[in-house]
């Protein structure tokens, strides 16, 4: 008995695209072999993309009972209806897909029901949409039934066969899906052979590079295989044509070779269309170079195909001879000559004179630097130079030029020029240079001596010396009384300066306190030659003499004393016994009371100071001082001989006791009248503040309490007083 057996028979796989694409038309380039695969290729049976693990099983309603039977997978599948006994509804069991690729569905149906074709039958439906009997199905015919079905579905949608009851009982029908189709994914791999068939495996890979050893026109072939069935196409998918041209025969010659360093030499290469040299990266058929040592040129030829060769040529680099000289002796004077010998080379010519010979001699009048050309027995030309100097006679000169002038008692430098080592006269000396001072009008003779030829030049250089001027002095009014004045000129110069007091001018006009001796500086500004003489003024107490005690309050220290200010604020000459200077005033003692006498004076640290008056009668003492208030003794004073004043034993010394008690029973003038308007208000106060913000330090009057800076120390005093409303009472 023969027993039938079902064989299953996969389909070949479907080809894609072979391509062949070459990275240079040349032997030995790459060629890239790329096989694109179908987008989709038809798959067969419930197996691989269609095997019911991808297919999803639903029931609609719940209690539906419907049922796929797989079986015979691959070749079929068996669906059933529902029959859930339950009346009154239908029942639909779904088996759905999605598709991977676009494409057809394919598939043969068998049918069979005991319930009748108008209550159960089969059908399919793409997506959400209406249900669609299978192809050649009549729910009005028999209870067996075929056919196929054959329909289009694109990427993504949703394919599903359906077992449908109208009623869901009495009996179910079974539907047979076989010779499935459906379109898929396919999962191909290729190998790649030069021929159609048969041939040398050259690898496999979607992408694979290889490199032809032949020329000509070549195809190559991609042997597709189905990876889930095993199966391979027999037909070879071919590639385009590609043609492998052969390699340009590239040479090279060189007009020169061996060179000489310097030198240049042409290459030309033949074979190809284009070239490109090495070293230098240069372009064309023939290139000179130039190179500095033994070097192996590369030249590239690209021929019309784009297929390049190279060749290499060497280019000996002979070295140039180290050409030198000798000379002896050298330097040379002037007149004379001297042998110069070439040196390392075969033969020699010189130059200047187009002279030729291994020595010559020559007898330059200046120097001159000779140049020799030497050739080596290998033909190569080096240069060298000589430099001959030829000494002159020294240029022997003087740093002073023209002839210079002094003043009796200066001493003058004279530097010699020009030469090596140098003698003087008058005085023997030697020596580049010599400082005189000679007391007349004198000439000096100078020998330069060049130490390497020895030769000599003598000179001479005049010096005119000027005598000073004999400076002296005149003087008016002496000697002078306390508070007078004297006049002192200033003889025999042209200008005059004066000291003590920085003073200038032919005469001058001054009122010492105390005999003080004068020093003028005078200048004859044709020579500019100076000199200096001097002149004491003797001063005397004339008339009366005021004998005055007094503090001033900022000043104070204590015990009696007062601190040295001047000192304090760097006053050139002032001493440790001296505050500061005061003017005393006599006023008359009748309205409107001038000034009938003005002396100024030194106040001292123990309050003392003393003045002289040309007159006698009864005045009012008035006192000023540059940061105190203008203060006036209680009544007139009778004014004759020898008068002493004492403001510090009692307010009422001053007029309207205007003074402040600084001490138990001590008295003193205030301070704080900055600005010398009689008064300590805001005025003053704002004259502070800025020297204090200024730094100000030395003598300056917003300096209160004498200690020779300006700062936070001196405002408490002046606030006091500004606050108090105090300011000068006088009559």
């Amino acid at each position: 008995m023969r027993v039938p057996v079902d064989v299953w028979v996969n389909p070949l796989p479907k080809a894609g695209t072979a391509t062949a694409t070459l990275s240079s038309p040349c032997v030995g380039s790459n060629v890239i072999l790329n096989y694109m695969p179908p987008t989709c290729e038809s798959s067969l049976g419930f197996q691989h993309p269609n095997a019911p693990t991808n297919w999803t099983l639903t029931q609609s309603p719940i209690f539906a009972n419907g049922t796929v039977n797989v079986a015979n997978v691959p070749s079929s599948i068996t669906m059933t209806s529902s029959n859930a006994a339950i009346g009154g509804g239908p029942g639909t069991t779904s088996y759905s897909i999605v598709m991977p690729c676009s494409g057809f569905v394919s598939f043969n149906w068998n049918y069979s029901t005991v319930d009748g074709a108008a209550y159960d039958y089969p059908q399919y439906r793409i997506n959400s949409g209406a249900p669609v009997l299978l192809t050649g199905y009549n729910t009005s015919g028999g209870i067996s039934q075929s056919g196929s079905v054959n329909v289009a579905v694109t990427t993504g949608q949703t394919f599903t066969l359906q077992s449908y009851s109208v009623d869901n009982q009495v009996g179910a029908c079974t539907t047979v899906i076989s010779n499935f189709s459906a379109p898929g994914v396919p999962n191909q791999s290729v190998k790649w052979y030069e021929v159609s068939s048969g041939g040398t495996d050259l690898g496999g890979g979607n992408t694979l590079s290889v490199t032809p050893a032949t020329t000509g026109t070549l195809t190559y072939y991609a042997e597709v295989k189905n990876n889930n069935t095993g199966c391979i196409n027999p037909v070879r998918e071919p590639t385009n044509s590609v043609t492998i041209s052969a390699l340009p025969s590239v040479m090279i010659n060189a007009s020169n070779n061996p060179i000489c360093l310097g030198s240049s030499t042409t290459l030309t290469a033949s074979g190809a269309d284009s070239y490109i040299w090495y070293p230098g990266g240069l372009g064309g058929a023939s290139v000179v170079v130039a190179p500095t040592s033994t070097i192996t040129y590369t030249v590239t030829g690209i021929d019309a195909n784009g297929c390049s060769q190279s060749s290499t040529l060497l280019i000996t680099v002979n070295p140039l001879p180290g050409v030198g000289t000798s000379a002896s002796p050298t330097p040379i004077c002037a007149g004379s000559s001297i042998n110069i010998t070439g040196t390392n080379a075969a033969t020699y010519t010189w130059q200047p004179g187009s002279l030729s010979g291994t020595t010559i001699s020559v007898s330059p009048a200046t120097s001159t630097t000779y140049t020799v050309t030497g050739t080596s027995s290998l033909g190569c030309v080096n240069t060298a130079t000589r430099s001959i100097t030829v000494n002159q006679l020294p240029p022997t000169g003087t740093n002073l030029g023209t002839t210079p002038s002094i003043c009796t008692g200066t001493a003058i430098t004279i530097f010699g020029s020009g030469a090596n080592a140098y003698t003087w006269q008058p005085g023997s000396l030697t020596g580049p240079s010599i400082t005189v001072s000679p007391s007349s009008t004198t000439t000096y003779t100078v020998t330069g001596i060049s130490t390497v030829t020895g030769c000599t030049k003598t000179i001479t250089q005049t010096i005119i010396v000027n005598p000073l001027p004999n400076v002296g002095t005149t003087a008016t009014s002496t000697p002078i009384c306390i508070g007078s004045t004297a006049t002192i000129t200033g003889t025999n110069a042209n200008t005059y300066t004066w000291n003590p007091g920085s003073l200038s001018g032919t005469t001058i006009t001054v009122s010492p306190l105390t005999t003080t001796t004068y020093t003028v500086t005078g200048t004859n500004t044709s020579t500019g030659c100076t000199n200096t003489s001097t002149r004491t003024i003797t001063v005397n107490a004339c008339g009366s003499v005021l004998n005055l005690t007094l503090l001033i309050e900022g000043y104070y220290q204590g015990m009696g004393t007062m601190d040295h200010v001047l000192q304090n604020q760097t006053v050139v000459g002032a001493t440790a016994t001296q505050t500061d200077t005061i003017i005393v005033e006599l006023r008359n003692a009748f309205p409107p009371h001038a000034v009938a006498s003005s002396v100024k004076t030194i106040l001292n640290t123990n309050g003392m100071a003393s003045c002289n008056f040309p007159l006698s009668g009864n005045y009012y003492i008035a006192i000023k001082h540059r940061n105190g208030l203008e203060t006036w003794s209680a009544t007139p004073i009778a004014i004759t001989g020898i008068v002493n004043y004492d403001f510090t034993t009692s307010a009422n010394q001053a007029y309207g006791d205007n003074q402040t008690e600084v001490a138990a029973n001590v008295w003193a003038f205030y301070s704080g009248d900055i600005n010398q308007d009689e008064n300590a208000d805001l005025l003053d106060a704002s004259l502070l503040e800025t020297s204090i913000a200024n730094f100000d330090f030395g003598y300056f009057a917003t300096d209160l309490n004498g200690d020779g800076n300006v700062d936070l120390l001196d405002s408490p005093m002046l606030e006091v007083n500004v606050n108090a409303f105090i300011y000068s009472v006088h009559p």
